[in-house]
């Protein structure tokens, strides 16, 4: 990978001294504090949840999502729990507090939103497909990867007119055209708001270098150490392209630059890539 996390360096403090970041939600620090127990007790943790009436409501609605695809109908939270884990459902809790942290009510923060809630579910089908790593942190990765720009968003009026110059450039990355423009990008801020609420330190790192993987997956095929912040920074690139076409970008000019380099750490041919991009888009399209 790029350089790595370092919160003690004198560019990030000053960035955390210039930005107010949205403090930790009392559910997560309570959670998390349940969840640090030797043996966690899961009927504490459903209370937890089920304290904030607005959040478990929405992760029930999350979890019976079409984009979720269960079979039957999640009830309640501790049906979600036990069907699907405390892991994941926590995870689930933590991306909507920070939606409702940091998202605002206009239509560019939902379209943000959704397009989170899109990447979030496609990485989490990919990490079990391609990587040995447990779904939810996939799915944490993807709520999270963009964060920073919905903090951009809620602090500047023109981001919606920025994203719909640059979201697609053909020649310009988009974080340094964040960088020009308000002297920070969303990598910086996502990964900020990532690691102050306590998200593991290596899916920070890639949050952080999402929109530069070629050098790092270039590097990792002269190597025989596995590195999980590469294979997730793979399949985290795929998941975008397939939610830009979801969206209606045909001609995706950040793919067309790391594709190379994604697929051939994967090990995935243009061809497989074809069938995995249709069976992808398939999924998403059903969830609509």
């Amino acid at each position: 990978m790029n350089e790595k996390v370092d919160l003690d360096s004198a560019a990030l403090q000053k960035l955390v001294d210039s930005v107010k970041l949205p403090p930790v939600p009392q559910t997560l620090i309570d959670l998390n504090q349940e969840l640090s127990k030797q043996h966690p007790d899961l009927a504490n943790l459903a209370e937890i949840i089920q304290r904030d009436a607005g959040i478990s409501g929405l992760v029930l609605k999350t979890v019976n999502s079409p984009l979720f695809g269960l079979r039957r109908e999640i009830l309640s939270i501790q049906h979600a729990i036990n069907l699907l884990g405390i892991a994941y459902v926590s995870k689930i809790v933590t991306g909507l507090l920070m939606k409702q942290s940091v998202g605002g009510s206009d239509g560019l923060s939902a379209e943000l939103w959704q397009s989170q809630m899109n990447t979030a579910t496609l990485v989490s089908m990919l990490v079990q497909q391609f990587l040995d790593c447990p779904a939810d942190e996939g799915y944490l990765l993807g709520l999270f990867q963009n964060c920073g720009q919905m903090l951009i968003a809620s602090r500047h009026e023109d981001y919606a007119d920025f994203l719909a110059e640059y979201e697609n450039h053909p020649e310009l990355i988009i974080t340094e055209a964040e960088k020009q423009r308000y002297n920070y990008h969303h990598g910086d801020l996502g990964c900020l708001l990532a690691y102050s609420w306590g998200i593991p330190k290596y899916l920070c790192d890639v949050i952080l270098h999402h929109h530069q993987p070629n050098a790092q997956l270039d590097d990792r095929l002269l190597s025989e150490d596995d590195d999980i912040e590469n294979g997730l920074m793979a399949v985290l690139k795929i998941a975008e392209h397939v939610d830009k076409l979801d969206r209606g970008i045909e001609t995706d000019y950040e793919w067309q630059r790391v594709s190379e380099s994604v697929l051939g750490y994967l090990g995935l041919s243009e061809l497989d890539f074809e069938d995995l991009t249709e069976d992808l888009l398939e999924r998403l399209v059903m969830a609509h």
